[in-house]
């Protein structure tokens, strides 16, 4: 099969893809476009020390365009995969949040429990992978499918949001995938640690990674609220109103009716 996308740029291409959707998000939804930025930017180192000291150890080993370890595609994908769980479940939805006000009282909220979070985090992976020799995917599954179901026990109105967060997360790579399998075939192979690979794989691509997103997608599409204290409340600009625009109503109405049926679901079994 011809390679359309040699694997030195493969990676390139994949967070070029998501800079597309936060971009469309940015400009869709511009109540959140300060929050986007600002958490893009201010944690986006999170994503490049996780990738350089964890991810590029035994999960996978992409090649950057300047040939360097750590490249402009890292800090890419963390930004990307920072702020797009957190808004693409209100678009697709129709629901929305308060804008998080920037101020000093906010990012002493937001270090008390955040803060936490991290440490633990970083106490956890370095203990779980270095003492233990546990692999990074599952220690990273652990640490977010936990993350997730602690933000439940505690706000139970945010399951349902989180759970299609990480739906909508593994559907966003799940098309970037199918991408990189027709235009770069054999980029799995080439790219992805052996000790992942060798493993069980979905179309072509190792389980841990759905997985992973999946987990991250939840715990990444609500953590805003959690730690901010916000409610989500029906918003009228959404993923149905620009399809209806553009007269593609079959689509709509199916969006409509999942939205339907999951502000049921909610509103008879979750409080908020």
């Amino acid at each position: 099969m011809k390679m359309f996308i040699p694997y030195q740029y493969a990676y390139f291409f994949g967070v070029f893809y998501l800079a597309i959707i936060w971009l469309f998000l940015y400009w869709r939804m511009p109540q959140h476009r300060k929050t986007m930025l600002v958490f893009s930017f201010s944690l986006g180192w999170v994503g490049v020390v996780a990738e350089h000291v964890w991810f590029l150890k035994d999960w996978w080993h992409p090649q950057t365009i300047t040939e360097t370890r750590i490249g402009i595609e890292d800090f890419v994908a963390s930004i990307t995969h920072i702020t797009i769980p957190a808004v693409l479940y209100k678009y697709i939805f129709g629901m929305d949040s308060k804008e998080i006000e920037m101020n000093i009282h906010t990012w002493k909220k937001f270090g008390q429990r955040f803060t936490p979070i991290l440490l633990f985090s970083i106490i956890a992976l370095y203990i779980s992978t270095e003492l233990f020799l546990l692999h990074s995917s599952e220690v990273f599954i652990a640490c977010f499918a936990l993350g997730s179901i602690w933000i439940g026990i505690n706000r139970n109105d945010l399951i349902i949001p989180g759970f299609l967060s990480g739906i909508l997360f593994v559907i966003v790579f799940f098309i970037l995938y199918s991408l990189g399998g027709i235009f770069s075939p054999g980029v799995f192979e080439a790219l992805w640690d052996t000790s992942v690979f060798e493993g069980v794989k979905i179309f072509g691509v190792p389980g841990e990674d759905y997985v992973f997103y999946f987990f991250w997608g939840w715990f990444a599409g609500v953590i805003y609220e959690y730690v901010f204290s916000l409610y989500f409340f029906k918003s009228n600009q959404d993923f149905e109103h620009d399809l209806r625009f553009i007269h593609m109503d079959f689509f709509a109405d199916r969006v409509a009716l999942c939205k339907k049926t999951e502000r049921g679901i909610r509103g008879r079994f979750f409080r908020g």
